[in-house]
């Protein structure tokens, strides 16, 4: 599935996956190789995506719509697992 994350507000910040590898503008490609290995949130405040190696897609994505600001998504992005209640949390736990 290919799909591009531009900025609205960030001229010439972009993410873009082709269905294969992903490309970006300079800056950008700074910040995504950073953390792109570790775990992304789903939500702000978590929980957590655990990619599932180098080239995952959906983990590419979470990192495009984390560090580019006002992100606004086109084309067909990958599906996001929804998050799993932690049972260690408290009850009434937000995600």
């Amino acid at each position: 599935m290919a799909w591009r994350v531009d900025s609205r507000t960030m001229a010439g910040r972009w993410v873009a996956y082709d269905g294969s590898d992903w490309t970006s503008d300079p800056d950008t490609w700074a910040d995504m190789v950073v953390r792109l290995d570790q775990p992304q949130p789903l939500t702000p405040t978590g929980p957590y995506y655990t990619p599932t190696g180098p080239d995952d897609e959906v983990a590419v994505y979470l990192r495009a719509v984390g560090v580019i600001a006002a992100a606004e998504v086109s084309g067909d992005p990958p599906r996001v697992p929804m998050p799993e209640p932690d049972p260690d949390a408290p009850p009434g736990t937000v995600y």
